[in-house]
């Protein structure tokens, strides 16, 4: 089971309803007719099903930032947090309790993809839109030295879009789900 610690944006956006992995339908045909310009119309064998697997393959790795990052890096900007930061006020080894209450955290990312055929770029860089909002009923964070160490969940209902230009590729939103547990925080968010 994929729980918010290890899930990416990857998942929240392509995973089936039965769980199993559902990629973007066309989303390398562009890529493909870059390939045609440069080579022509005689590809070789397997070569536009390579550039069509090294597509998704660059998308799922854009696409690899954890929504635990995404609701952290959110939460960074929240004003009790702010305090509990204060090394006047907190020791570096102290750990303090933020409860946080019903909320939004909105998130806006624009990751790249460059696709290369001998080194050569394969066309313009490909720039991703990601928006996501995701509403957090209750959650409680603990916070160490001015980091976010670790977050106690509630529930969570999110929705997302991902576009490549003016095209939507995946438009998602999901149900109110109860949170795992605890997220730990390795890294510095």
């Amino acid at each position: 089971m994929t729980t918010m610690s290890d899930m990416t944006l990857w998942p929240f956006f392509f995973e089936g309803q039965d769980g199993q992995p559902g990629a973007p339908h066309g989303i390398a045909d562009e890529r493909v007719a870059e390939l045609r310009k440069h080579i022509g119309d005689d590809l070789p064998v397997g070569l536009e099903a390579s550039v069509r697997s090294s597509f998704d393959d660059g998308l799922k790795g854009v696409l690899s930032t954890s929504i635990g990052d995404v609701v952290a890096g959110g939460w960074n900007h929240y004003r009790e947090l702010r305090k509990s930061r204060d090394p006047k006020k907190h020791a570096p080894e102290e750990i303090v309790s933020v409860p946080v209450g019903k909320h939004s955290i909105s998130s806006s990312h624009h990751p790249r993809l460059e696709m290369t055929l001998n080194g050569a770029p394969l066309g313009p860089p490909v720039v991703f839109d990601i928006e996501l909002q995701l509403n957090i009923t209750a959650a409680t964070l603990k916070m160490q030295g001015g980091e976010i160490r670790e977050i106690r969940p509630g529930s969570c209902k999110g929705t997302g879009t991902l576009r490549w230009g003016k095209a939507l590729l995946a438009k998602r939103q999901t149900r109110t789900v109860t949170l795992p547990g605890v997220i730990t925080l390795n890294q510095s968010t």
